[in-house]
């Protein structure tokens, strides 16, 4: 009884939670191509963006 509870509760919880995805949308990505090498059929590029914090956020994109 008391897991059926605890999972009725935690379900209701995460229902009404809210992504954790909002950001200044004012604020430019400033996406920068540091490089990028064909792999295999596809490209693999290399970025960084401007983070929340003032930072920059390395990532990949493959196409």
């Amino acid at each position: 009884m008391f897991r059926a509870a605890l999972c009725i509760a935690l379900a209701g919880a995460a229902a009404g939670a809210v992504p954790d995805f909002e950001y200044d949308r004012r604020r430019p990505f400033d996406v920068r191509r540091i490089g990028a090498e064909e792999r295999a059929n596809v490209v693999v590029e290399d970025l960084t963006f401007a983070n929340t914090t003032g930072g920059r956020t390395a990532a990949y994109l493959i196409r």
